[in-house]
C-alpha cells in the first residue's frame, strides 16, 4: 500500500480484504516455530518483542474478522489502529539496533507509573516503597538505551518513507477509537428538520460506515508487513515465498525502507 501522486492511498477492495486476511492468518499458522532469533547486536529483547508484536497483530486480525462477520464495522477500528502500532513497532524492532532494550526501558517506565497509581489508591503519600526503588534501579540500567522511537509512535512511523501518510491515517483511526464527540460523525447524520426531529439529526445505519474499505485495507497491509518483518529476521525465511506471491497477486506493498 503506497500513497499515490494524488495523495490517496491504494488499498485492496473490502470484498477482497477479508479473504486476503484469512490467507495471511493461514500463512502464519502453517509454520510452527519454537525459536526466536538473536539479532546481530546481541539485543535478545528485539527478537522476543518483535515476535510478541506479530502474534498480537495476528490475534487482532482474528478479532477483526469476527467483528466483520457480525457486522460490527465501526467497532473494529480500534483493533485496526492497534494493529498499525504492532506492525510499525515490529518493523522498528527488526531494523533498529538497540530497539529491544529501548522498548523495555519504555515498558519499565510505564510499569513504574502503573505501580505509583495503584499504590496511591491506598496511600496518597507514597514514601520509599521498595518495589518502586527496584523498578527505578532497572530504569537506571536501561537509560543508556533510550531511543525517541520507543517514546513516540510518530517517530516510529518516521523510520519508513511511508511514515507521513501512515501516521495521518493513524490519526484518522484514532478519531473512532476513543470515547467522546468524535464518534458523533460516524453515528449521526443530518436530516430535514421536522417537528419530530427538531435538531435535524438521526442515527445512521452502521453498515454504511464509509471508512470500512480503507479500514480493512489497512488491516491487510499492517498484517502483511508484520509477517514480512518477522520472516525477514527468521533463520529460514519459511513464509517468504507465500508472502511474495500474495503481495504480487493483491499488490500489497512493503513499508518503503524495509531492507530485502
Amino acid at each position: 500500500m503506497n500513497a499515490g501522486s494524488d495523495g490517496w492511498v491504494k488499498v485492496p477492495l473490502s470484498e477482497q480484504s477479508v479473504d486476503v486476511l484469512r490467507q495471511l492468518v493461514l500463512i502464519w499458522d502453517e509454520v510452527p516455530e519454537t525459536e526466536v532469533p538473536v539479532l546481530e547486536d546481541g539485543d535478545w529483547e528485539r527478537g522476543v518483542s518483535a515476535r510478541v508484536q506479530v502474534e498480537h497483530a495476528v490475534g487482532l486480525t482474528r478479532a477483526v474478522l469476527v467483528l466483520a462477520d457480525t457486522g460490527l464495522l465501526i467497532q473494529s477500528v480500534p483493533l485496526v489502529r492497534m494493529t498499525m502500532e504492532c506492525a510499525v513497532t515490529a518493523v522498528w524492532l527488526t531494523i533498529a539496533s538497540g530497539s529491544g532494550k529501548a522498548a523495555y526501558l519504555k515498558a519499565t517506565v510505564d510499569f513504574k507509573r502503573l505501580n505509583l497509581a495503584l499504590l496511591s489508591i491506598e496511600n496518597p503519600e507514597i514514601g520509599d516503597d521498595p518495589d518502586i526503588k527496584e523498578i527505578e534501579a532497572d530504569i537506571k540500567l536501561l537509560e543508556v538505551f533510550r531511543q525517541k522511537e520507543a517514546e513516540s509512535f510518530r517517530d516510529r512511523c518516521g523510520l519508513v518513507d511511508s511514515g507521513v501518510w501512515l501516521y495521518a491515517y493513524y490519526r484518522l483511526f484514532s478519531k473512532t477509537s476513543h470515547g467522546g464527540a468524535n464518534l458523533n460523525d460516524e453515528y449521526l447524520e443530518r436530516i430535514e428538520r421536522t417537528k419530530s426531529s427538531p435538531l435535524g439529526l438521526a442515527f445512521k445505519d452502521e453498515q454504511s460506515f464509509a471508512l470500512w474499505p480503507i479500514t480493512l485495507g489497512f488491516q491487510v497491509t499492517m498484517l502483511f508487513n508484520s509477517l514480512h518483518a518477522w520472516d525477514r529476521i527468521s533463520n529460514t525465511h519459511p513464509r517468504k515465498a507465500a508472502l511474495a506471491a500474495i503481495s504480487e497477486l493483491h499488490r500489497i506493498s512493503l513499508f518503503d525502507q524495509l531492507p530485502d
